[in-house]
């Protein structure tokens, strides 16, 4: 099957907003502090509880897992780097929801600063 086929709601919000910061940003590279500030303004946004870090680690992991972007932490985790490995298509494909992925990419105001 796709990629996305069993990736859970908070996932699939978690690559969408890497996917945001690289589209709006300079770098394929995020680091998970700048990334998990970003992710929990897009879920606050949504009405819904925002992640602490550690729980983004976590998800970072298992979307590693999959190929979908690649973590690599050299000392503070907030300060690892976060590449994400697809384009927006397959971002696209792999959430399964176009509208959800529209809507977090129009949300420019949420990217940290």
């Amino acid at each position: 099957g796709t990629k996305g086929d069993s990736l859970p709601l908070k996932q699939k919000i978690l690559i969408a907003s890497l996917l945001l910061m690289v589209k709006k940003g300079k770098s394929k590279e995020v680091t998970l502090g700048k990334l998990a500030e970003t992710y929990s303004k897009v879920l606050k946004k949504r009405q819904m509880e925002p992640e602490h870090e550690s729980a983004c680690v976590g998800m970072i992991e298992m979307l590693e897992s999959r190929g979908m972007v690649t973590y690599s932490c050299k000392g503070a985790p907030r300060l690892a780097k976060v590449t994400l490995r697809m384009d927006e298509d397959e971002v696209s494909l792999a959430l399964g929801d176009k509208c959800l992925l529209a809507a977090i990419l129009e949300d420019t105001a949420c990217i940290a600063k």
